[in-house]
């Protein structure tokens, strides 16, 4: 499709946002070096300063990239911290945002860090369990585990919830 239509932005977006999630971020080549794709990383970084087709979503990937990259290199870990800073004032509303920055935090060991992000996640999106499920991770490694296991039973609740929903609609 893209040989047909190849300056077509929704159609890149997809190819580097599949890329990005299903080959790059969190594989490793066998040789043992982390996958880096160019195509996917080029798209990103051009597309987000693109004010008319830009997505909350290509800051996220974007800054997820830089994540993946940044291990050996404290600039460049800003760098995405910053890219999710930057689209949490460019869309307020969007909770991954705070999903994102929290996870970071408590994957490096700062779960005091972490706790507001998640938190605002979870007031923007109190559907999402699997914001409840890592605000239940936080605290666990906050050392607070009463708290822990209510955000892990939250998390469960509602998931239990949406099966019921998903399997009520099939029948539809």
């Amino acid at each position: 499709m893209l040989k047909t239509f190849p300056n077509d932005i929704s159609l890149k977006r997809i190819r580097a946002e599949a890329l990005v999630d299903g080959y790059v971020i969190n594989h490793i080549n066998k040789d043992g070096y982390k996958i880096i794709e160019k195509s996917s990383l080029d798209f990103f970084e051009s597309i987000v300063n693109d004010e008319e087709n830009r997505t909350a979503s290509d800051i996220k990937f974007l800054a997820r990239y830089y994540m993946w990259m940044s291990d050996d290199d404290p600039k460049l870990r800003q760098q995405a911290f910053d890219l999710f800073e930057w689209g949490k004032k460019l869309y307020p509303n969007e909770w991954m945002f705070d999903f994102h920055i929290a996870a970071y935090y408590n994957q490096f060991g700062m779960p005091g860090q972490a706790l507001p992000y998640i938190q605002e996640a979870i007031r923007k999106a109190p559907w999402r369990e699997i914001a409840y499920d890592d605000c239940g991770r936080i605290y666990s490694n906050l050392g607070d585990i009463a708290k822990a296991q209510e955000m892990q039973n939250k998390a469960k609740e509602i998931k239990t919830i949406k099966d019921k929903l998903y399997a009520e609609a099939k029948r539809v």
